[in-house]
């Protein structure tokens, strides 16, 4: 166990954070935090909960006043998941900086000089990306998982007014393929695909983009903050070609990971998140002046 914690010591600080910064988000929107913060620090507010006849909370029991809390508060399944995690629209790409960095001195170290003895040293070079960029995929996929099952436990698996009334969904990301039942129908397998494609995918395809950068460059400022120039630089140049083409959001990394309700192509879509990949593919299979072969 000590040796696993070890090795994947960058994993398990990512994973606690992601889920801290999920869990905050969704308590914060639901206003926990902020009753319960009046809680700790308002004697008043403590004992004129506590004097309510239909209600059984203890002057100083606080899991008492969760108890209340949670049975009082409106919980809606979808609508909770997209607040818990509308975030990492904008901080998605920066996970992957931990690994990546330790894939740098990785790189940089003797297993530079030791591929001289690999027969087919692209091939491990690639191996040894893939596998960062896997276990910082996994580290937040895990993550979300759990904050998913809260919040449907929490919602009892029901949608959010709007969804109900209107009869439209949040989001309709491979619903092209699978029909619009399908969001109605299987909610949780849904939003355990659609977690998959944002927080499993796209943290992989940016850690081995970084990763595949510190091949081509000694430089460790460019290495570590590539991945975020691609995203941010394309997600600006898409709001200029949204004006002028239909299907300008097709170029915006970030579209992916917006909870919208616009129509999409969701083969197109995956495919052009696909590209630092493929870039990243490139770099390794392509090129070779940056390693030292003999």
């Amino acid at each position: 166990m000590s040796k696993f914690i070890k090795e994947n010591k960058f994993n398990i600080f990512i994973f606690c954070f992601v889920f801290l910064i999920m869990l905050y988000s969704f308590l914060s929107d639901r206003g926990l935090l902020t009753r319960t913060f009046r809680w700790l620090t308002d004697n008043d507010y403590r004992l004129s909960i506590a004097s309510k006849q239909h209600i059984s909370v203890t002057e100083n029991n606080i899991f008492e006043f969760w108890n209340y809390l949670i049975k009082k508060t409106l919980f809606r399944f979808d609508y909770d998941l997209i607040f818990s995690t509308k975030i990492f629209q904008l901080i998605i790409p920066f996970f992957g900086v931990l690994s990546i960095y330790k894939y740098f001195n990785f790189h940089n170290s003797l297993f530079k000089y030791s591929l001289n003895r690999v027969k087919n040293y692209k091939k491990s070079i690639f191996k040894n990306i893939f596998k960062t960029s896997i276990g910082v995929s996994f580290a937040i996929f895990f993550a979300y998982l759990i904050i998913m099952l809260i919040c449907y436990k929490l919602g009892n698996g029901v949608f959010g007014r709007v969804v109900v009334e209107r009869d439209v969904t949040p989001r309709t990301l491979y619903l092209d393929i699978l029909g619009r039942n399908f969001y109605y129908n299987h909610a949780l397998l849904y939003w355990t695909l659609e977690g998959f494609t944002r927080f499993f995918i796209m943290p992989f395809i940016y850690t081995f983009f970084g990763c595949s950068i510190a091949l081509i460059s000694d430089n460790k400022k460019v290495v570590l903050i590539a991945p975020a120039l691609y995203y941010f630089g394309f997600t600006i140049l898409s709001f200029g070609l949204i004006a002028l083409l239909s299907f300008g959001y097709y170029f915006s990394p970030s579209a992916i990971m917006a909870s919208g309700d616009y129509n999409v192509n969701s083969f197109l879509m995956l495919s052009m998140a696909f590209i630092p990949f493929y870039i990243g593919t490139g770099i390794i299979f392509l090129g070779n002046k940056y390693v030292e072969k003999t």
